[in-house]
């Protein structure tokens, strides 16, 4: 049976963008790399939050429970960076995090894959090989495209984690 992978997307339609706030300076994920918590707190107007968060800087930001699934497939090519957002329902402070790639993993097809340019990734097509030991990974090039193994997405499923829809993947 061949293993499937999958596109992680934000659903949209169910959530709220969290945002950051209007003195932030950092706008990229690269720019975060040497902290262990993040030194502003996200926030949200009126709606429930999400376990995979939508969010103003286009950063994976993933609630505790979507953590806790992510961390037992986490290697030393990921790092996680703490973070907060305010639950107006709530109204308390719920923890969250953002999943950041440290470095490109060599996953394509090159052959079969449309590139932008030299390296910007189009349409991707994974190169079974490349992939065939992985349960997760980032686009090459990307901090907010990933991809993960049919067994992370029936542990989200199963988990009940909210704002995710999944699209399946070329791997040949």
């Amino acid at each position: 049976m061949k293993t499937k992978y999958y596109y992680l997307h934000i659903n949209e339609d169910d959530g709220e963008v969290a945002r950051a706030p209007l003195e932030n300076k950092i706008e990229f994920v690269e720019e975060i790399l040497d902290y262990s918590v993040l030194p502003f707190q996200f926030k949200v107007e009126k709606k429930c939050l999400q376990d995979y968060q939508s969010n103003d800087l286009s950063w994976i930001l993933f609630s505790k429970k979507m953590y806790d699934i992510f961390i037992d497939y986490s290697s030393n090519k990921f790092k996680w960076v703490s973070t907060s957002i305010l639950d107006p329902i709530l109204n308390k402070n719920c923890s969250y995090y953002v999943f950041c790639p440290l470095k490109d993993i060599d996953v394509l097809n090159v052959n079969k894959s449309i590139f932008a340019g030299n390296d910007f990734v189009v349409k991707a097509v994974f190169d079974v090989a490349k992939v065939k030991n992985l349960k997760m990974f980032f686009i090459p090039g990307s901090s907010f495209r990933l991809v993960v193994h049919e067994e992370i997405k029936e542990k989200i499923i199963n988990c009940k984690c909210t704002g995710i829809e999944f699209s399946e993947v070329l791997v040949k």
